[in-house]
């Protein structure tokens, strides 16, 4: 097994590289938080945490799923693989390349944060509260879809802490991770609704039970939980980058940001030709078309503050009626900006007595009809 040394964080934990796998060795007493079904919860004997990348198998479609008959016994075999003694680690796995891994510090008065993450949410991003994907209790799969992508978090704390204290770090951090994905628009795969993370994130927080700074509190309103959401919140950014480009220039763009409503080239060429007919554009035109209409700053504008008025109906801040009536004026202004034709059949009364899938559907018609209008000026 290729092992390198990359680098040694604050607490003078050295992290290497185990070929597909980062491996922190834990130099000293630390009390690690983890997420982890291996020796998870709060400890303060382990000497080791690890993230281990499926990304090569999957890539040549020989990743081996399960390699023990629980999640434990599973991470177990991956800690013996790695040569440690899964006794004395925890860990994580994930199908992002170790290569992608971003790494974010700060430091206040002595006490320092690193945040370690590897991410990937373009194909897996769910929302808390989505339908489930697996049923535990009938140990059946249900709503099948993808589920390549992971974001992992290792946070290191230059400080000693109580237990309770750590717990309010995961808590901290996975608020930041959750910042950056809204911050980025990133979609659930699972529903009309943002991402708040994947199905299968983890988190690993380890703190220096040698250091002579005690800190009680890692929540938003101290320092400590400061450089905790600032460092977490760029390192999953850097991490998403790096791993499948998501970043603010590629998120700036209809269709990026609006999959989730089934909003999408694909959807906007179906209408396209059924609009246009023998007068439509080849499909190779439509796609060139279709790009720059896709990144235009004012359609982005347009369509983001539409759809917000979905969601804020969703949410069940804003009534049917205020929603279509405002939607209705949006857009009819658009639309004569670029002096494209009246929408026709979209009138007040037609928002009456419909599903809320219904309602949502009839509001993002008329979205992709102007882009399909826009991509053949």
């Amino acid at each position: 097994m290729n092992k390198e040394k990359l680098f040694d964080t604050p607490l003078g934990d050295t992290v290497l590289r185990y070929n597909d796998a980062i491996v922190i060795q834990l130099n000293g007493s630390r009390r690690v938080a983890s997420t982890s079904a291996l020796n998870g919860g709060v400890k303060d004997d382990l000497k080791f945490v690890f993230n281990k990348s499926c990304a090569h198998e999957l890539h040549g479609k020989t990743c081996p799923g399960m390699k023990g008959p629980t999640i434990e016994e599973h991470y177990s075999v991956i800690a013996r693989e790695l040569e440690l003694d899964p006794a004395t680690c925890t860990g994580m796995g994930t199908a992002a390349l170790v290569e992608n891994t971003a790494v974010v510090t700060d430091s206040y008065n002595g006490v320092s944060v690193t945040a370690m993450v590897t991410a990937g949410i373009d194909v897996n991003g769910g929302r808390a509260g989505d339908l489930a994907r697996y049923d535990e209790f009938a140990k059946k799969h249900i709503n099948i879809s993808p589920d390549n992508g992971t974001i992992n978090i290792f946070v290191h704390i230059n400080a000693n802490m109580p237990a309770g204290t750590l717990n309010r770090a995961l808590m901290t951090a996975t608020e930041a991770k959750t910042v950056a994905l809204l911050e980025l628009m990133a979609n659930s795969m699972y529903s009309t609704g943002l991402a708040t993370g994947s199905g299968t994130d983890s988190l690993i927080v380890v703190a220096n039970r040698e250091s002579e700074i005690y800190l009680e509190n890692a929540g938003k309103h101290c320092k400590l939980g400061e450089m905790i959401g600032t460092t977490v919140i760029k390192a999953v950014k850097e991490a998403l980058d790096k791993q499948t480009g998501m970043n603010t220039t590629r998120q700036s763009a209809v269709s990026w940001q609006n999959k989730r409503y089934g909003i999408t080239q694909e959807k906007t060429w179906t209408y396209y030709q059924h609009i246009f007919g023998e007068e439509a554009k080849t499909e190779e035109q439509f796609i060139q078309s279709f790009s720059k209409v896709d990144t235009d700053k004012k359609v982005v504008a347009f369509v983001a503050s539409s759809v917000h008025l979905l969601d804020q109906y969703s949410w069940g801040l804003l009534d049917e009626k205020t929603v279509h009536d405002l939607f209705s004026t949006q857009i009819k202004s658009f639309r004569d900006s670029f002096s494209l034709p009246a929408l026709s059949g979209h009138s007040s009364d037609k928002h009456q007595n419909l599903t809320k899938h219904s309602f949502q559907e009839m509001m993002i018609s008329p979205i992709i009809s102007t882009l399909a209008y826009l991509c053949h000026k």
